[in-house]
């Protein structure tokens, strides 16, 4: 047995019908009222937002036997009840995904344009995803388009104009559709929920209408697997069966764990989501606009485009936590998360891209070199001055000595190499802290469990030490321990073999050059060579 998908039973029939595209509906209803009818339209805008439907409903108004006013097709004649069943020879629908050769174009309408209709007054050419169409087929069109035969039209749809060529757009009148905001959404979901004689609950709409994202057909699929599950009465607990919720007290949790540079409460936050079965991907998403909300919150003041129906004890508490944020903070913020979104689409451990990001807001990135305090500087600058730091022993010698690359100075390169073999160990990798290697042993320090968890998985401990092989020329042992600051322990200067981390502290090849900068800017020269 088939069943009709919500969104094909309820497709709009007449102009009244349509939802969310006023400017494009009544421009076109004026054209048809006043008979001023383009021969030639491309309409444009997202997936699902109404393109193929507005086109046949124009096919079906230029075609009724008995329209009414305001363009409205009688959808009772002959040519309208032909066109809504799909069976109107004289309306033809291609894809042009699937037709995108030149010989399809001859073939299937430049052929046939020269056909006059047989049974409608006009011949109407649907033609979806026309970007899809080569630029042979495309220069064939182009005659046709300027000289179309007699009662002739063509609708062009697409989701991606710029792949039209301008020749072919200039000969057509553009209609730029746009996102259905979620208030339409949600009057249209109330409609369809309507006819099936089935109550929804306002908060399962408006939850549907966000999770579209402006997107008619997605918000109606959607709509129709919660009808699916047989209930008389949809309630937030049964929505949350197909589409599981990550309500606003989470996200608030969340921002508010930033805000405060609690790593911990941001970590158990992802955790709780992972545990109750939460989509990270799509928590995500929530998170980005929820971030976008604060941000127009903070530009003008209310968050009435970006927050739909929020308590206003609800909105004083993000408006406190962002006190001290300006929007360009806010925006920096919403940057990181979508490059991590992009990330949990590349790795299996999903909430691995999220604790970074906590990790890298709470503590900072382990690879990025930090500013140079003024007293650490001073430090630096009279242990020059002094000769020797303190426990070093210094080694004349008649000619310069040829540095060797320590391991610390190789670490930065080994994680970039990671990243070929693996994306998720590269990050994990990132906030790694180097804490000693000694006698073939290279310890590594994290802050948490699970991240030395993983590195001590044996297909990941072996990666690591073969790309250091790799990159170093050095054969190591890993091992790895949990620190709760991230600086490291002392190491023994006496075991034989041993080669000391410097001060243990992280130092990127850029902290690397700010030091030889500081001297020759102390004592004057020049920098001979770095090797």
């Amino acid at each position: 047995m088939t069943t009709t998908s919500l969104y094909q039973k309820y497709r709009p029939q007449t102009w009244n019908d349509v939802s969310g595209q006023n400017h494009i509906k009544i421009t076109l209803q004026n054209e048809i009222d006043h008979n001023k009818i383009t021969h030639a339209y491309v309409f444009t805008g997202p997936r699902g937002v109404g393109k193929t439907t507005t086109a046949r409903l124009l096919a079906k108004a230029i075609n009724c036997q008995n329209r009414q006013p305001k363009g409205e097709p009688c959808n009772t004649c002959a040519a309208c009840t032909a066109i809504t069943a799909g069976s109107a020879l004289d309306v033809i629908e291609i894809d042009a995904a699937s037709h995108t050769g030149v010989d399809n174009v001859r073939e299937n309408i430049i052929e046939n344009a020269r056909v006059a209709p047989t049974a409608l007054p006009n011949k109407v050419f649907i033609i979806d995803e026309v970007h899809m169409l080569s630029a042979s087929a495309f220069n064939a069109l182009l005659k046709t388009l300027e000289e179309p035969p007699k009662n002739t039209f063509f609708i062009l749809a697409t989701t991606e104009i710029h792949k039209v060529p301008e020749t072919i757009i200039s000969r057509c009148q553009r209609f730029d559709f746009k996102q259905v905001s979620v208030s339409d959404l949600v009057k249209l979901l109330e409609k369809t929920a309507a006819s099936e004689k089935v109550q929804v609950e306002n908060d399962v709409l408006e939850h549907i209408a966000k999770h579209a994202d402006g997107c008619i057909r997605d918000a109606q699929s959607l709509l129709g697997q919660i009808l699916s599950l047989g209930e008389t009465r949809i309630t937030m607990e049964v929505a949350e069966l197909i589409i599981p919720r990550s309500n606003i007290s989470t996200l608030m949790a969340l921002f508010e764990a930033l805000q405060q540079k609690n790593a911990a409460a941001g970590v158990a936050v992802i955790h709780e989501l992972v545990e109750t079965g939460v989509n990270i991907s799509e928590f995500t998403k929530e998170f980005i606009a929820f971030l976008r909300g604060v941000m127009l919150l903070k530009v003008e003041g209310t968050g009435q485009y970006a927050f739909f129906d929020i308590r206003p004890e609800q909105q004083q508490k993000i408006i406190q936590l962002a006190q001290e944020k300006s929007p360009g903070d806010i925006a920096q913020l919403m940057e990181m998360f979508v490059k991590r979104l992009q990330m949990i689409k590349q790795t299996d451990l999903q909430e691995l891209p999220l604790e970074l990001a906590v990790m890298e807001i709470c503590f900072g990135t382990a690879m990025t070199a930090a500013p140079v305090e003024s007293g650490r500087k001073d430090g630096v600058v009279n242990q020059i001055r002094g000769g020797v730091a303190d426990g070093v022993k210094v080694v004349t010698s008649a000619t310069p000595s040829k540095k060797q690359p320590s391991m610390q100075e190789h670490w930065p390169k080994i994680v970039r190499a990671i990243k070929k073999h693996n994306h998720a160990l590269h990050l994990t990798l990132k906030v790694a802290q180097l804490v000693s290697y000694e006698a073939g042993v290279l310890t590594l320090g994290f802050r948490y469990k699970f991240y030395k968890d993983r590195i001590n998985e044996a297909k990941h401990r072996e990666t690591v030490e073969q790309v250091v092989l790799e990159v170093s020329g050095e054969k190591v042992k890993i091992e790895c321990e949990i620190h709760e600051k991230f600086e490291g322990i002392g190491i023994g200067a006496g075991a034989e073999g041993g080669k000391n981390i410097d001060n243990l502290v992280p130092v990127t090849e850029g902290e690397v050059s700010n030091v030889w900068d500081l001297a020759v800017n102390t004592f004057g020269g020049e920098i001979v060579a770095e090797k």
